[in-house]
């Protein structure tokens, strides 16, 4: 049986790419469903890879922007990504995502992190280990070396 799986995925963070095949290869390996979400967080903006473009409020136009982000990544995945499977949510960033883990019935969330102190913010109390502590799932934090960031 196949699992629901988040990843919280930054577009504009340099290791998007790194952390959506990274969770694409272990959704594959387990036989689950993966959806990414980005959420856009202050001044409704999107920003990926020099592209900018603003958050669309109505369903329908979020939809269909979602759409033209998926296709923009797909020019540099590996293995594309489905329709439907990218997901564009405006407001704040925890809120978000718990949000989206209890509509869609998601079990796994996967996190991952551009700070060196990435695990100790996430320990130390954090907004993501606030998320973390209180998911109503489990949570994967992929380490960073799988990112391909140095220390």
């Amino acid at each position: 049986m196949s699992r629901k799986i988040l990843v919280a995925v930054d577009l504009d963070a340099p290791f998007a790419i790194a952390l959506i095949e990274h969770a694409q290869r272990f959704a594959a390996v387990m036989g689950d469903r993966l959806t990414l979400l980005h959420v856009v967080e202050r001044g409704g903006r999107i920003a990926f890879r020099g592209a900018v473009a603003e958050l669309p409020t109505d369903p329908a136009t979020l939809i269909e922007a979602a759409e033209g982000w998926r296709e923009r990544l797909n020019e540099q995945l590996e293995t594309p990504i489905a329709p439907g499977q990218l997901r564009l949510r405006g407001g704040t960033l925890n809120e978000q995502i718990g949000a989206e883990i209890e509509e869609q019935g998601v079990e796994l969330l996967i996190l991952g992190g551009e700070s060196r102190h990435t695990l100790a913010l996430f320990f130390d109390g954090g907004g993501t280990a606030r998320l973390a502590r209180h998911a109503p799932c489990d949570v994967l934090v992929v380490a960073r070396n799988k990112l391909g960031i140095e220390d």
